[in-house]
């Protein structure tokens, strides 16, 4: 989880995007 926080901004779009590409990292 603190990866995704390190990458806020990009993730976001991925989470908006496809979640499952967020769970992959």
């Amino acid at each position: 989880m603190e990866g995704r926080f390190a990458v806020a901004p990009l993730t976001i779009m991925v989470m908006d995007g496809d979640n499952s590409l967020d769970k992959g990292e």
